[in-house]
C-alpha cells in the first residue's frame, strides 16, 4: 500500500509538471554598466522567446553564456533558462595585443636555387602595437615599418611587412605575411607566417615560426 501510494504521488508530480503552462526565461547583463538586456518573463511552453542585448555607449555585445552570439536572438521555449549576455568595450579586442614585444622568427624556404629547403634564424626584431581610436583599430610597427591592422573575436589582423634578410651570402628582401594572430597568453603569442622573396632572380617561399612576447 505504501508503495502504492508512492507511485500515485509520483504520477501526480509527473502530470502536474507537464501541465505546466508558463516557463520562466530570465535574461542577465554580465556587467550592467556595459549592457542591458530585453525578452525575459514568463512564456507559454512551446511558443517562442525573443531576447537582446543593447550595449552601452562605448562598448559591444560578445555572445550569450553558451557562445551563441545571435541578437536578437529567438528560440522555443521547452522550460525555465537562463540567459547571460557577455558585454566588453569596444576596445577590448585591442586592449589585449598593445604594447612593445620581442619577435623571435625562425624560417624555412622550400626551393633555394641549387640548395633545396634552406631553414635560418632572422635577427630578433621589435614590434611595437598601440590603437589608433577609441576601438579596435592598431599600428603594428616592425622592422622600421609601420602597418595598420585591428583586433576582433578571432585575433590580429595586421597587413604584411617587408623584412631585409641574408639568405646564404645575399641581402633579399622577404615579404612577411601574418595569419590571424591570437591574442597572447602570459605575455607571449606564437603563429606561422608566409614568406616570399626573389633571390638570384628565382622567387623563393616559405614558413617562418615567429614568437612574440612581452617586453
Amino acid at each position: 500500500m505504501k508503495k502504492l501510494l508512492i507511485l500515485v504521488v509520483a504520477f501526480a508530480t509527473l502530470v502536474l509538471a507537464s501541465c505546466k503552462k508558463e516557463y520562466t526565461i530570465t535574461v542577465k547583463s554580465n556587467n550592467e554598466a556595459l549592457g542591458s538586456v530585453t525578452g525575459g518573463g514568463e512564456y507559454k511552453k512551446g511558443t517562442t522567446a525573443t531576447i537582446g542585448a543593447i550595449p552601452a555607449q562605448g562598448c559591444i555585445f560578445q555572445s550569450w553564456q553558451d557562445g551563441n552570439s545571435d541578437n536578437p536572438r529567438s528560440f522555443e521555449v521547452t522550460g525555465d533558462a537562463t540567459y547571460t549576455a557577455n558585454f566588453v568595450s569596444d576596445s577590448y579586442y585591442a586592449d589585449q595585443f598593445v604594447g612593445e614585444y620581442s619577435v623571435t622568427t625562425y624560417a624555412t624556404f622550400n626551393n633555394i636555387p641549387l640548395v633545396g629547403t634552406y631553414s635560418m634564424d632572422f635577427p630578433a626584431m621589435t614590434a611595437t602595437i598601440v590603437k589608433t581610436g577609441t576601438g579596435n583599430e592598431v599600428e603594428v610597427t616592425m622592422a622600421g615599418q609601420t602597418r595598420p591592422g585591428y583586433a576582433n573575436s578571432t585575433g590580429l589582423h595586421v597587413e604584411p611587412i617587408v623584412v631585409n634578410q641574408t639568405i646564404l651570402t645575399s641581402t633579399v628582401a622577404v615579404t612577411v605575411t601574418f595569419p590571424t594572430i591570437s591574442a597572447p597568453v602570459n605575455g607571449t603569442t606564437s603563429w606561422t607566417s608566409t614568406l616570399s622573396a626573389s633571390l638570384a632572380g628565382v622567387g623563393i617561399n616559405g614558413t617562418a615560426e615567429m614568437t612574440a612576447t612581452k617586453i
